[in-house]
């Protein structure tokens, strides 16, 4: 259990190393240096959405009204 405790004591360190690191950046002077250059947004048109089917759906298939024949028992 010393082992566990003495990684997470140097995990703690080196975190808390890292954020001093980035502090003391934080308050150092940005340098002059010129933005990237940006991606041009693509300007060629949007293509042609497909149109939606306007047709009439298919009639649906009525349903069987007529009563069901009598099943005869084989045998």
């Amino acid at each position: 259990m010393l082992l566990g405790a003495d990684v997470g004591t140097r995990l703690f360190v080196t975190a808390r190393q890292g954020r001093t690191a980035r502090a003391d950046a934080a308050d150092q002077p940005a340098t002059e240096r010129p933005a990237p250059a940006l991606t041009p947004v693509d300007e060629r048109p949007a293509p042609a959405l497909t149109p939606v089917d306007e047709r009439p759906a298919p009639a649906l298939t009525p349903v069987d009204e007529r009563p069901a024949p009598v099943l005869t028992p084989v045998g």
